[in-house]
């Protein structure tokens, strides 16, 4: 039965911040797949504070891009809220396998996958998003220009910039799509581009190009507006900063490697950038995650109607099952590790009694048969015996794998168990979201960007989850005002 909540945005108001001052000129939005949807309640908050109508600079990644260009369009985020509550999202950019009900869709969408390198073609999305700018460009006296406005024209029209990432196949690295370096690429190719989800969708072929998902090499570019690439100032024109260099410095400079070179800028000129980023404790960990969970933390202690509150739907309760089964798969992996350990030290003790003559006597009285079955690939225990204590021509027996695996194996892998915990993947779609924000944390914020970055706790929901219901609608967009209120709250008071 479909749920009766409406898809609402959040009630926490920015308003408090309006007379305060903030550098912002630019907002720069990680991808994020179903997940940016929380970026909506970020921008009611930025709206009320007052800090949106000083944007002119806006760029993203992935779902980023998305929201990036319809707030380059002029949109508010009731507005945004509108356009994507109105559709189902999964219809939207799901449209591989033709017009064929059930497990022929899902032949038709193999096929893609087999011929097209990717499920989808992704041209309904294509189409929605074109109509979505050029309904805002009308409403904003632009009837002129329509669904294919190029990053130009936007810039012509609003005195916006906009920048897109997508990752370009044959270049084998980011392209920044962008008033300066493309002029006349249409917007809604450029989105296009950047949200194409390896396998999910096909690659968008354009010019003799083809592009995929930008966040396979910049998930968060929030460093694009620092430095000399994207700068429209005059000086900082590629004819200026190029003209004069031999081919193997422009190779250089050029090179994913140098990136510092081109987005290299002052510290006053970086803070003029407001970030955004998503991430979850269990499913999208992030390097700095603690420090955006200590703001958000503080703010639920000032004012609980901020704490953190998960609906009652079918993602949050599968969330919480999977989250069962995983903290008991740890925790049995944890005492599997510590059993094996007490075993080790069993093992360690036959040798320290024993010399190269009577070690393998030994070894065979002091452990049952089978002992090692389950903790060493199903070796019995002479073959356990020989791998624990090799022999190799002209050498001593050792005990230096048994003291290897006590001190290095078994302490990482149970660690890994206790504070990172295993990810479980069940469906294709899950597969996709995880190698997803795996490719997005090739670039993870420095402790810098930290401090300009509002991080965005999602929590239970993934990468794929488009087919999410109103109350998950409503619980990202909470998590987005909260935590930019958070970051807000923590800025003004460190000025």
């Amino acid at each position: 039965m479909a749920s009766k909540t409406q898809v609402t945005l959040p009630k926490a108001s920015g308003e408090a911040f309006n007379q305060k001052e903030f550098p912002f000129t630019n907002l720069v939005m990680e991808g994020g797949g179903a997940k940016g949807i929380a970026y909506v309640g970020a921008m009611k908050i930025l709206e009320e504070a007052g800090i949106m109508k000083n944007i002119k600079r806006f760029a993203g990644t992935s779902a980023g891009a998305i929201t990036a260009a319809m707030v380059a369009v002029g949109m508010t985020s009731e507005e945004i809220l509108k356009e994507m509550s109105e559709v189902d999202m999964m219809k939207v950019v799901i449209d591989g396998g033709g017009p064929l009900p059930g497990v022929f869709k899902k032949v038709g969408m193999a096929f893609n996958v087999v011929c097209s390198s990717g499920a989808n073609p992704g041209n309904r999305f294509l189409d929605w998003m074109g109509g979505i700018l050029e309904k805002y460009l009308a409403k904003h006296k632009h009837k002129d220009l329509g669904k294919d406005v190029t990053f130009s024209q936007l810039y012509q029209a609003f005195g916006h910039e906009l920048c897109i990432v997508a990752y370009n196949v044959e270049y084998a690295q980011e392209t920044y799509f962008h008033v300066k370096t493309t002029p006349l690429m249409k917007v809604r190719d450029a989105v296009r581009m950047s949200m194409s989800i390896p396998v999910v969708f096909q690659p968008y072929e354009l010019l003799g190009f083809k592009y995929m998902d930008g966040g396979l090499v910049a998930n968060y570019p929030v460093y694009c507006y620092d430095g000399w690439w994207l700068s429209m100032e005059k000086g900082d024109t590629f004819q200026d900063r190029m003209g004069d260099k031999s081919d193997a410095e422009v190779k250089k400079m050029l090179s994913p490697e140098n990136k510092k070179e081109r987005f290299g800028g002052p510290d006053h000129e970086r803070m003029e950038t407001l970030g955004m980023l998503l991430f979850s404790e269990e499913l999208d960990r992030e390097q700095y995650e603690y420090v955006f969970q200590d703001r958000l933390k503080k703010l639920a202690e000032e004012d609980q109607a901020f704490k953190k509150r998960r609906p009652d739907t079918e993602a949050a309760r599968a969330y919480l099952k999977a989250q069962a089964e995983r903290d008991k798969f740890n925790h049995d992996a944890v005492a599997g590790f510590e059993e094996s350990l007490m075993l080790l030290q069993k093992v360690n003790d036959v040798w320290k009694g024993s010399n190269e003559d009577n070690l393998r006597d030994n070894f065979m009285k002091a452990f049952q048969p089978g002992t090692f079955k389950a903790t060493l690939s199903g070796f019995d225990n002479e073959k356990a015996f020989d791998a624990l204590f090799p022999k190799f021509e002209g050498q001593h027996r050792t005990n230096q794998v048994v003291e290897s695996i006590m001190t290095n194996f078994a302490v990482l892998q149970t660690f890994k168990h206790k504070v990172i915990g295993e990810r479980q993947i069940q469906t294709p779609l899950q597969l996709y979201g995880s190698l997803l924000d795996f490719f997005g944390k090739n670039y993870s914020p420095s402790k810098k960007d930290v401090a300009r970055t509002v991080g965005i706790d999602v929590d239970y929901v993934g990468t794929m989850d488009f087919d999410m219901a109103p109350e998950d609608m409503n619980f990202l967009m909470e998590q987005g005002a909260s935590a930019t209120i958070a970051f807000l709250k923590g800025y003004t008071d460190d000025q």
